[in-house]
């Protein structure tokens, strides 16, 4: 119970039922407690509490707030009969009661009266009236009731004058992209700005339909809340409504959006971005491109129903295309198609529309597409290249899943990209390979893995782990454009290309095995591309292969026919153990370590002549009484030549027993060292007899 206590007041009420007593017990009447004496009547009665909340209407409620107080009437009955003049004690879980005391005398009707506040606590809670008579049992009860903001109302202020359910709009007709501040005020009852803050929600046809942009809801500051309202597409007139979020009051506002002007035309795409000449179209080569460009306004909304004129940067070849006009969509799109022609060029659409400038007059807005390339869209055997990540693989000779990356670029007969999703098969002899890959950007990759099998001693020059890797695209021969036409002429210069083949023993000829007693090119393979089952040296006849034939020379000087174009390269498998050797600079070996004033060649490689790997790190160290002369360490190149890795040694130093050198090599995660003696005793000098000068020395080693 929240009471405020008055001793004023509280000494009031003791005079007054006491005085109220004396009146009872002198007078008889009333209906207190059974009949108003001092002696109760010989039955028992059963009394009764009723408790009802009244808003400042007299309704019933069960909420109050600061600004609406309310009244709770307490009836107090025996039976059917009211009470009066008995006394009420009431206790409240939250807000206040008034009087303070919490007590209440009813009047002749039974009904005794209370006033309950808001207070400082918002919430639900309850009231609890009791009524103890002088004989009977205690009658209580219970009424739930919850203390809430008091009523709000929204919507703006202007020149200092609320007016409420309007939202104050910055600017009631907007240009097509355009801004516009929404002012929001809140007031309590009495219409003072509510100083806690009110969150208010807000909508609008076109925001809910994506076609402006407004924040879902706002927050007052000291009875004060702003958004902004920004037309993205929406035209003609949007209602906005602005609602409490906590009651149920709202404003609204009008915003009226002019139809949006163009302002701009912006390039979209063109797929796709290379066209196969006129008459070379096939699987996927096609033989023209649908542009798009797009038309919005000055905000960038997209605009439709403008004329849309294109045209080309280039005729060339009879390039063309199959629409000069077309009407932007719902979206602002505008499409054409170009078509090509029968010469290989990089070509641009040009796109205008017309618009109001403002003053009455005519205003051509431009923009260009990307450029477009008309080409062949097929490789030419000029144009491959075959990569690999790391050309000697260190430790593949004995470890499997070692991998390196293996990529191939292919661009056509003017060096443009072939269309994405070109396809280009590999093979290989030793380890294993991705059969195939799909280009994009003219370019694809597969992955070559270390495992058997790793090569052969027996056969001839054929290296073991050095593993040939072949790629063949379908594509067209290389030929040598005299007169630039674009087209392959009698006569011109062109490289006629036989069945691609594995080049196993690196000789760049098909050299299969045909004497037992030479085995050089056991088992290279070649692509059976006619599927005759014989390798074709395709010169017979001996022309030009490929979609640059004129139609007019096909059959005649030249084929349309395609072939396969290829490229091939060497991965080094090279083994994790290494081997360092000696040799003098003649080329003679050193078995006896090193000495000073000699100069030593040292040879780095496997036990089947592989050099380490690329960026494989050598460390030369002395111990003892050697110093190096030269560098201390190296790196690898990344390279598949073959052959040991070889460096220069010299040494110095004063004569110690046990002075040694050693070369350290990490290939794979192998570290192999090899120590060699060192001697910095220098050499004899005797003259030269077979010299005319007998100055000139020789040296002695181990002199």
């Amino acid at each position: 119970m929240i009471s405020r206590f008055a001793s004023l007041t509280s000494r009031l009420s003791v005079a007054l039922v006491f005085l109220f007593g004396i009146a009872a017990c002198g007078g008889g009447g009333g209906g207190s407690d059974g009949g108003g004496g001092f002696l109760p009547d010989d039955a028992v009665d059963e009394f009764t509490v009723t408790l009802v909340l009244l808003d400042g209407d007299g309704n019933p409620t069960n909420t109050i707030t600061s600004t609406t107080p309310a009244t709770l009437n307490v009836t107090v009955k025996s039976g059917s009969k009211t009470q009066a003049e008995v006394v009420v004690m009431a206790a409240a879980e939250i807000g206040v009661i008034v009087p303070d005391s919490g007590s209440a005398l009813t009047n002749a009707n039974g009904v005794a009266t209370f006033g309950i506040e808001a207070g400082t606590i918002l919430g639900a809670g309850s009231i609890t009236v009791t009524h103890t008579p002088a004989s009977g049992n205690e009658a209580t009860a219970t009424l739930s009731f919850q203390v809430g903001q008091p009523s709000l109302r929204i919507g703006h202020y202007e020149d200092g004058v609320f007016l409420d359910g309007e939202i104050g709009v910055t600017a009631n007709t907007l240009p097509a992209g355009g801004t516009a501040l929404l002012n929001l005020a809140v007031v309590d009852a009495e219409g003072l700005p509510e100083t806690d803050a009110v969150e208010i929600a807000l909508s609008s046809d076109c925001s809910l339909n994506s076609l402006a942009v407004l924040p879902a809801s706002v927050f007052t500051a000291n009875g004060i809340g702003n958004a902004t309202y920004t037309a993205a597409g929406c035209s003609g007139n949007d209602t906005i409504t602005a609602s409490l979020v906590e009651g149920n009051n709202q404003a609204f506002g009008t915003i009226s959006i002019a139809s949006p002007i163009a302002g701009s035309i912006n390039f979209i795409s063109a797929l796709p971005e290379l066209i196969a000449l006129k008459g070379t179209g096939g699987a996927g080569r096609q033989e023209s491109s649908e542009i798009i460009f797009q038309v919005v306004s000055g905000a960038g909304v997209p605009i439709s129903g403008s004329n849309v004129n294109f045209s080309l940067s280039t005729s060339i070849g009879g390039v063309t295309l199959n629409n000069t006009l077309a009407l932007s969509d719902a979206e602002g799109l505008a499409r054409t198609n170009v078509i090509s022609g029968n010469v290989s060029t990089p070509v641009r659409v040009i796109a205008t529309i017309a618009v109001d400038d403002g003053s009455g007059g005519t205003l051509v807005l431009t923009t260009i597409s990307d450029t477009l390339v008309v080409s062949t869209g097929l490789p030419d055997q000029n144009s491959i290249s075959l990569s690999a990540e790391q050309l000697n693989v260190g430790g593949a000779l004995d470890t499997d899943g070692l991998t390196t990356l293996v990529s191939v670029r292919l661009a056509d007969k003017f060096n443009n990209p072939v269309p994405d999703g070109t396809a280009a098969s590999f093979s290989t002899e030793y380890g294993s390979v991705g059969s195939s890959c799909v280009t994009s950007d003219g370019a694809c990759t597969v992955t070559w893995t270390s495992q058997a099998p790793r090569g052969f001693t027996d056969l001839g020059n054929v290296d073991v782990g050095r593993s040939t890797i072949l790629v063949t695209v379908i594509g067209e021969e290389y030929f040598v454009d005299g007169n630039g036409n674009g087209i392959y002429d009698e006569g011109e210069i062109f490289q006629n290309l036989p069945e691609a083949f594995l080049d196993r023993n690196e000789d760049s000829q098909y050299t299969p095995v045909s004497d037992p007693s030479d085995l050089t090119g056991a088992e290279e393979t070649f692509v059976d591309f006619n599927n005759n089952g014989i390798y074709d040296l395709n010169d017979s006849p001996r022309w030009y292969n490929g979609i640059l034939c004129p139609q007019s020379g096909a059959g005649v000087f030249c084929s349309r026919d395609l072939l396969n174009v290829r490229s091939q390269i060497t991965i080094v498998m090279s083994a994790s153990q290494m081997n360092t050797e000696l040799f003098f600079s003649g080329g003679a070996p050193a078995p006896d370590g090193v000495e000073e004033g000699f100069e030593y060649e040292a040879r780095i490689s496997d036990d089947s002549g592989n050099p380490p790997a690329g960026g494989a790190p050598i460390n030369v160290t002395t111990n003892g009484d050697c110093s190096l002369l030269t560098a201390s360490s190296f790196e690898v190149l990344n390279t598949n030549v073959p052959g040991p890795y070889t460096f220069i040694i010299r040494v110095e130093g004063d004569a110690e027993e046990g002075a040694t050198l050693s070369v350290a090599v990490t290939n794979g995660n192998v570290t192999s060292t090899t120590t060699f003696p060192c001697t910095t005793t220098l050499p004899i000098v005797i003259p030269d007899p077979n010299t005319p000068d007998p100055n000139t020395p020789i040296l002695v080693p181990g002199g």
